[in-house]
């Protein structure tokens, strides 16, 4: 783990419902992203901009590019002690 990866609290993993050992971190952007199963966590500082962008997405049609979905925990919040949570996307990034 680098000095910009953070563990995610276990009550955010049981707010979203993935265990711990399917917690996998992510190279790239700030060092701060896992993939816990079928999602990808991110430490969030901006609970409106989370929203914001639940709704934003909710309304784009992917035409030749992917955009992951929000997803939100199971008590339908869309971020949890500062973490927010989007589907996972296998795939390459184009450079």
């Amino acid at each position: 783990m680098t000095a910009h990866e953070q563990v995610v609290p276990p009550q955010v993993l049981a707010a979203f419902g993935v265990a711990a050992e399917d917690v996998v971190h992510l190279d790239g952007g700030q060092g701060s992203s896992v993939r816990a199963g079928a999602l990808v966590l991110k430490p969030y500082a901006d609970d409106l901009e989370v929203t914001w962008f639940a709704g934003l997405a909710s309304r784009v049609l992917p035409d030749g590019f992917c955009l992951p979905a929000p997803v939100a925990a199971l008590d339908g919040r869309w971020t949890v002690d500062g973490w927010a949570a989007v589907e996972h996307v296998p795939g390459v990034a184009d450079p």
